[in-house]
C-alpha cells in the first residue's frame, strides 16, 4: 500500500472507500461481501473457540476485503505477565467495523447477521 494514499486519520471505512470506490459501486459491493462473509465467520470461531488476543493490531484487511488474524502468539492461551486482560466479549463488531456494513440498516450488516444466525443452527445440529 503507498503511504501517500492513507494518513493517520484513515479509518477501516475510509480504507474500503480509497479502494473500492463508493458504497453504491459494484467493486465496493464485493469487498463488502467478501469483508461481511470473512467477519462473521471470524466471530463465530472467537465465540466458539474464545478466541483471546483479538485486537485490531493482529487483524488485517486482504485486497479483496476479507478480514483475517495474523498473530496466533496468544491465539488460545492468557496473555503472559499479570494484569494484562484481554476483551471479554465473544466477539468484536466495532464501530469501523458497522460503518463498512453499512450501520444497522445497511446490506452489509444484514449479510453479517444472516450469515451468523446460519451458523449458530449449523453449530447447533
Amino acid at each position: 500500500v503507498m503511504k501517500e494514499k492513507y494518513n493517520k486519520n484513515c479509518d477501516l471505512y475510509d480504507y474500503f472507500r480509497i479502494n473500492y470506490g463508493k458504497p453504491s459501486s459494484d467493486e465496493y459491493k464485493k469487498a463488502q461481501n467478501n469483508f461481511s462473509d470473512s467477519l462473521s465467520a471470524y466471530s463465530l470461531a472467537s465465540y466458539i473457540l474464545q478466541i483471546k488476543d483479538r485486537h485490531n493490531a493482529n487483524l488485517i484487511v486482504t485486497k479483496e476485503g476479507h478480514i483475517v488474524h495474523i498473530d496466533f502468539g496468544f491465539f488460545l492461551t492468557d496473555a503472559p505477565g499479570k494484569g494484562l486482560k484481554f476483551e471479554s466479549a465473544p466477539f468484536k463488531l466495532t464501530e469501523g467495523y458497522m460503518r463498512v456494513l453499512g450501520g444497522p440498516q445497511g446490506r452489509g450488516f444484514a449479510r453479517f447477521r444472516n450469515n451468523m444466525v446460519e451458523g449458530f443452527m449449523e453449530l447447533n445440529k
